[in-house]
């Protein structure tokens, strides 16, 4: 059988993943032992020999293209099976038993699709997922029901371990076409006159606007709803305009029309809750760290706040 690849480009692979998670080539560099033009050059050849942009190099550090991204679906699996070749696993050491998640409902697409891929890794690991509002995805792990659950929060709740996995962005749907005419970089003002689709039952056009008290809340409610999959077919049917995170591939631009505007306000930091000191079974465990690992990452540290300072505030 032939191997058409040396171990420069295993090593290229390693850089890869390294920068892929510091989002700089001197973090990386330093984690490596490495010089910061050597990282470079591996990128460089790495992109060589795979005919792909893996990053874009900007001021604010390396951030993973499209293609960057699919590489890394594409790798993990594979260094999984090398580890347990390595540590020598065979059929009777594969993990087995259920793993219990919650997650807000307009994540569940992107988890199930992390799901799927862990368990082609581990085809004895069985699910229990419960896709539903930030409140409950809140009380289930703290009652102990669930592992762990992946939400939105701007504001992190006590009693809890937030692991930041990336941030999350605040964003404008309307029906596609911009029938409203709104510039490219809307005000608040003008967002104010649109009709809106509110995302809790309360009326409020986003959760954390709620805890934005100089920010005046729309009052154009024309429905409030708690299902974010049922609040962007509204918009895209041309009954209102949503603002949630962008959440691609269920939203695009042939759907609607988008507009950031973190310029107003941010919606928050997507992570894995957990309740602190939890003991979890060897599945779960390994399903956490392989989150960490496939969500492009924020902060590299838990993040552990008070109650008493800090109130649980919805994306």
């Amino acid at each position: 059988m032939h191997h058409p690849f040396s171990g420069d480009f295993l090593q290229w692979i390693h850089t890869f993943l390294s920068v892929l998670e510091t989002h700089s080539i001197q973090r990386s560099a330093q984690r490596l032992c490495l010089s910061p033009s050597a990282v470079s050059y591996q990128i460089r050849k790495l992109e060589t020999e795979l005919g792909r942009t893996l990053f874009e190099r900007t001021s604010s550090g390396m951030t993973a293209t499209h293609e960057g991204l699919q590489l890394r679906n594409d790798i993990l699996p594979i260094l999984d099976a090398l580890d347990r070749l390595k540590l020598g696993k065979n059929a009777g050491n594969r993990l087995k038993g259920t793993i219990h998640i919650t997650c807000l409902d307009r994540l569940a697409h992107e988890l199930v699709f992390h799901i799927l891929n862990f368990r082609r890794l581990h085809p004895e690991v069985h699910f229990i997922l419960d896709a539903t509002s930030s409140k409950n995805v809140h009380q289930l792990v703290v009652s102990g029901m669930m592992d762990f659950g992946l939400t939105i929060y701007r504001e992190i709740p006590g009693f809890i371990q937030f692991t930041e996995l990336r941030p999350s962005s605040a964003f404008l749907y309307t029906p596609k076409g911009n029938p409203y005419d709104l510039p490219p970089v809307p005000t608040w003002q003008q967002i104010c006159t649109l009709p809106f689709i509110a995302l809790t039952l309360d009326g409020y056009v986003n959760p954390i606007l709620a805890t934005i008290p100089d920010l005046p809340q729309p009052k154009n409610v024309i429905i409030a709803i708690n299902n974010f999959i049922l609040a962007m077919q509204l918009v895209r049917e041309g009954v209102g305009v949503c603002i949630a995170p962008p959440l691609t591939p269920l939203e695009t631009e042939e759907d609607y029309t988008i507009f950031n505007i973190d310029h107003i306000f941010a919606i928050g930091r997507l992570g894995i809750i957990s309740r602190k000191n939890k003991l979890r079974s060897s599945p779960a465990r390994e399903f956490f760290d392989y989150l960490r690992v496939v969500y492009p990452r924020g902060q590299e540290n838990d993040v552990h706040t008070d109650l008493s300072s800090r109130s649980l505030c919805a994306g």
